[in-house]
C-alpha cells in the first residue's frame, strides 16, 4: 500500500504530467515547441479537473485516490493531445501551398495556420465525445 503525506501527491501528480508532456512530444515529432505546448496542455486540462474534483470532493485527498484517478486523467490528456497533435502536422503539411501563400502575402503566421488549430480543437473534443458515447453503451 502507498504510504505518504497528503501533500506528496500534488508532486507526484506534476512529475506525471511533465512526463506526459515529454511522451506526447516524442510521438508529435517535427512540431516545434511540442514539449512546451503539450505540457502546458495537459496541465491545463487534466489538472484543473483534477483540482476542481479534488476541491468539490469527489476525489478524496488520500494519496491511494488521488495519484489513481489522476494518473487515469493525466493519460487520457496526454493520448488526445498527441493525438491532436499529429493531426495538426499532418493537415500543415498538406496544406503547405496555403500557407505558404498566406505567409508571401503578408498573413501573420498564426493567422495562416488558424484554421487547422481550430479544426484540431473541434476534432479533438469530437473524439472526446464519441469515446463517451462508447462507453454509454
Amino acid at each position: 500500500m502507498l504510504r505518504a503525506p497528503r501533500w506528496t501527491g500534488a508532486f507526484l501528480l506534476a512529475a506525471m504530467i511533465v512526463a506526459a508532456g515529454a511522451t506526447s512530444a516524442k510521438r508529435a515529432k517535427g512540431v516545434p515547441g511540442s514539449f512546451r505546448v503539450s505540457t502546458y496542455s495537459i496541465a491545463c486540462g487534466a489538472g484543473s479537473v483534477i483540482a476542481i474534483m479534488t476541491w468539490l470532493g469527489v476525489i478524496d485527498t488520500a494519496i491511494t485516490a488521488l495519484i489513481p484517478v489522476g494518473s487515469m486523467l493525466i493519460a487520457n490528456a496526454m493520448n488526445t493531445n498527441g493525438l491532436a497533435l499529429n493531426r495538426f502536422r499532418s493537415d500543415v503539411l498538406a496544406h503547405t501551398g496555403e500557407i505558404e501563400t498566406a505567409l508571401a502575402l503578408g498573413a501573420d503566421p498564426r493567422q495562416s495556420v488558424a484554421p487547422y488549430v481550430q479544426d484540431i480543437v473541434i476534432l479533438s473534443s469530437q473524439r472526446s465525445r464519441d469515446q463517451d458515447n462508447r462507453c454509454q453503451r
